[in-house]
């Protein structure tokens, strides 16, 4: 019983992360110039990355 706690929380903690992740994309992309003019974005594309990985 106990290693499923282990992961319940290890799953939990991802989620928590990958929501982060999201929101700080979100964020970036609502104030960057080069987003809202739609052009290519070095550290949109960073952050991406990221959410990508950490939501699985």
């Amino acid at each position: 019983m106990r290693t499923k706690t282990r992961v319940s929380r290890t799953v939990t903690q991802l989620s928590v992360l990958a929501e982060l992740a999201y929101r700080g994309l979100v964020d970036h992309t609502i104030v960057c110039r080069h987003c809202k003019a739609g052009a290519p974005c070095a550290v949109r594309l960073g952050l991406n990355k990221a959410w990508k990985k950490l939501r699985g």
